[in-house]
């Protein structure tokens, strides 16, 4: 069965809203509004929705350029040694309530 890339998108912007962020021990943190390529990767990968990591980054900057996505680069990043950081903005917000109608 293969996933179309409307669900990978879905998936990414599901996780990007629920604003949590699960570490390899086992202990999550929520509220959290920028996610790095790693964070969002481990986190998906978690809750059973992961992708390869290069594919997540095709589709993090197939959703920047859609403009469902924020990205953040160089010194307003918190983590300075990842490529950059992602969140979701009011029209992922839109998009994702959308899909959600089509299911």
């Amino acid at each position: 069965m293969t996933i179309e890339p409307f669900t990978y998108r879905a998936r990414i912007l599901l996780c990007l809203n629920n604003k949590v962020i699960n570490f390899p021990d086992g202990t999550s943190r929520d509220r959290v509004e920028w996610f790095n390529q790693e964070e969002l990767h481990r986190t998906m990968q978690d809750q059973k929705m992961g992708m390869d990591k290069v594919r997540l980054r095709d589709f993090l900057d197939d959703l920047t350029v859609l403009e469902f996505v924020d990205k953040r680069e160089g010194k307003k990043q918190e983590k300075t040694q990842s490529k950059g950081e992602y969140k979701i903005n009011e029209e992922g917000q839109k998009q994702l309530v959308l899909i959600k109608s089509l299911m």
